[in-house]
């Protein structure tokens, strides 16, 4: 039980329980290999999810304060996330192919699903996109983020 508490003071529910999982098998085996007599965590349950571990999202002057310590790099990834909702992976790999500013819109396939998206570019990206900052890094096959 000391050990479980320990491990969830540092680590999310689902870790301590994994972990708490891996302890238990091992002292099963132990207990039926003979090599203890009593399993010490045969009774320790899980740990539950609390409220307060819940995700909240970033407020807008949070966001505004990331961004204006982030290197060009970052910031074109974060606002591609928040105008996008695209996970980092995805954006991580996004080229100016993927980009049609004369549509104004993104064309991509997600690596987790495989589906192909088409999302439209709102305003305040389209900005970032349009700024000197953005397009005097990048060549047509570059990635967005370099």
């Amino acid at each position: 039980m000391e050990f479980r508490n320990h491990i969830a003071k540092r680590n999310s529910p689902v870790t301590t329980n994994a972990d708490l999982k891996a302890i238990k098998m091992i002292c099963r085996v132990a207990k039926l290999d003979g090599y203890i007599a009593e399993d010490p965590a045969e009774f320790v349950e899980t740990v539950r999810k609390s409220s307060e571990q819940a995700r909240r999202p970033f407020t807008t002057s949070e966001i505004q304060r990331v961004i204006s310590v982030a290197d060009a790099e970052w910031k074109s990834l974060i606002l591609f996330g928040l105008y996008n909702g695209q996970r980092l992976a995805d954006l991580a790999t996004l080229t100016w192919d993927h980009v049609d500013l004369s549509r104004n819109e993104i064309r991509l396939k997600t690596r987790k699903t495989g589906k192909r998206l088409t999302i439209p570019i709102a305003f305040p990206l389209r900005t970032h996109l349009d700024s000197e900052d953005c397009l005097a890094l990048l060549t047509p096959h570059d990635i967005i983020a370099t």
